[in-house]
């Protein structure tokens, strides 16, 4: 009786859809394989399939073993959608589907990088059974417009300028912004930017500008990444456009040095400059004027003097500042556009102050400048009224009023004006 052959069919194997395999057996002389596969040809398996191979040995003895042969699907790896930019902007490229990934033209999977021109990047990902796949994305790199804002202008304030501009044709849309300036479209107002539609030739027009400041702005397009300037100059108010005219009286108090200010502006609030001729000061009270009285506003309309008060002036009189327009005349009525505005001296008010302490077991409750109105005071569980306060000719404008508690007492005091409470006051009595 002869042994039968010690058949092996080989080690199980993995391969990738689309790959190839080779099947060898040994321990025979001859060998036949199922389902088409011949010994040692390599063929392409469609599916995971156990292969079963005879072996027959020298004296026509036979066996059989089997492998095993594993088809792995490709990973489905996904570059990412086609992206625009503009020339010098970066992009990121990342892959998904896989595990790891190898991009050409040396990018870096997740790493963001400008691309110079416009380019078909190829993504490699590999899964964790070693297969591999790739997909593509096209990068579209754009040129970047050559916006013209239009050239720089200069304008009065207050009025308005029609700005227009051309270049833009990549983009739908230019933004022109700048601070403080009002742009309009057709029905569309909008303080600071606007945002307005291009032609198919990249143009626009039709945005006016308007400024109630003088001064220097920068107006900036911006279409995409690229941006241009233009210089609008809004013209400062001329001499003969004020409007208004203000006076301001600042520390008129005995033995202080009083300040007389104000300002001459335009209809939009900007500041008129003077000469000589158009203002006249009129100072009538105490103290002595520091220099000359103004005869005209600066360059931003603005006028000031000073005087010097003693310890023991009474402050009372009037300052009247005049504006001539153009007949060069301080006259004012209906007809005229002249301006006068006066300002009345009067001692200051006292400031108002109200506060608590405490003596010999008494709490005191101090008020200042509120002659007239009611005080009351809840001191602990008490009230203490005074209605009206009265000046108190010892201590000037300090009034007080006392309730006894004894010492050594936390007490909470709260003051109330006119029924309003004004302050709470946390103390332990002396």
């Amino acid at each position: 009786m002869n042994p039968l052959p010690s058949v092996n069919a080989g080690p199980d194997v993995s391969v990738c859809i689309g790959a190839s395999a080779t099947l060898s057996g040994s321990g025979a002389i001859t060998y036949t394989w199922n389902n088409g596969v011949s010994n040692g040809v390599a063929f392409t398996p469609a599916a995971t399939t156990t292969y079963t191979v005879t072996g027959t040995n020298a004296n026509g003895c036979t066996n059989t073993d089997q492998v095993l042969v594993t088809v792995n699907p490709l990973p489905n790896v996904n570059a990412g959608t086609d992206q625009t930019i503009c020339v010098g902007a970066s992009v990121t490229l990342s892959g998904a589907g896989a595990v790891n990934y190898t991009w050409n033209n040396g990018v870096t999977n997740g790493v963001a990088f400008a691309p110079a021109s416009t380019t078909t990047y190829t993504v490699t990902g590999t899964n964790a059974n070693g297969c591999v796949n790739t997909d593509q994305v096209l990068v579209t790199v754009n040129p970047l417009p050559t916006v013209n804002a239009g050239p720089d202008v200069a304008v009065c304030v207050g009025q308005s300028v029609t700005l227009t501009g051309s270049g833009a044709a990549t983009y739908s849309s230019v933004t022109l912004s700048a601070p403080g300036v009002l742009f309009a479209s057709g029905a569309v107002t909008s303080l600071g930017s606007i945002t307005v539609q291009t032609s198919a030739a990249g143009a626009f027009g039709g945005v006016v500008a308007y400024s109630n400041t003088s001064g220097d702005v920068t107006v900036t397009a911006t279409a995409g990444s690229a941006s241009k300037t233009l210089d609008l100059t809004f013209a400062a108010a001329g001499a003969l456009t004020g409007t208004a005219l203000t006076v301001n009286v600042a520390d008129a108090a005995p033995g202080k040095t009083m300040t007389v200010s104000g300002a001459l502006t335009d209809k939009y609030g900007n500041g008129v400059a003077t000469n000589a001729s158009k203002l006249k000061v009129t100072y009538t009270g105490p103290g002595f004027v520091v220099g000359s009285l103004p005869t005209a506003t600066e360059t931003d309309g603005s006028y000031e003097f000073k005087v010097l008060l003693g310890s023991n002036d009474t402050i009372s009189g009037s300052v009247v500042v005049a504006y001539a327009g153009a007949d060069d005349a301080f006259t004012t009525g209906t007809s005229s556009d002249d301006l006068s505005s006066s300002a009345t001296l009067a001692p200051a008010a006292a400031a108002k102050k109200v506060n608590a302490g405490s003596f010999k077991g008494y709490v005191v409750v101090y008020a200042r400048g509120y002659e007239g109105s009611r005080l009351s005071a809840k001191i602990g569980n008490d009230w203490v009224i005074v209605d009206p306060i009265v000046n108190n000719q010892e201590n000037g404008t300090l009034f007080r009023v006392t309730d006894f508690t004894g010492a050594g007492v936390d007490i909470a005091v709260r003051i109330y004006i006119d029924r309003v409470l004004v302050a709470t006051i946390n103390l332990t009595t002396k």
